[in-house]
């Protein structure tokens, strides 16, 4: 049985299919982050004084929702706090070491 269906989507005026799990959450995701892109595309149309055609604007677009996952991941990152724990993790049982 196949777990996927096809909801179509309308991005900068262009219908598109999408395969889409049989949940309504991804059917939601799917859906909004259509509307999201259209939104945004909107805002950079009336932002701009000069004709941009669709495809300048989904460049925009792109770029904007790249730099937004760039910055979450970079967020995410944890190293940086496992690393500092584990100098300390090494300070700490130095102490204790000494003290024996």
């Amino acid at each position: 049985m196949n777990d996927e269906f096809i909801i179509h989507l309308e991005i900068a005026g262009k219908p598109y299919p999408f395969y889409c799990k049989r949940t309504r959450e991804d059917e939601f995701n799917a859906r909004e982050a259509a509307k999201q892109i259209n939104t945004q595309m909107n805002s950079y149309r009336k932002a701009y004084t000069v004709e941009l055609d669709s495809k300048d604007l989904l460049a925009m677009v792109a770029f904007q929702l790249s730099l937004a996952d760039v910055k979450k991941v970079e967020e995410q990152n944890v190293s940086p706090v496992f690393e500092k724990l584990h100098k300390l993790n090494q300070e700490i049982e130095k102490y204790l070491n000494a003290q024996d």
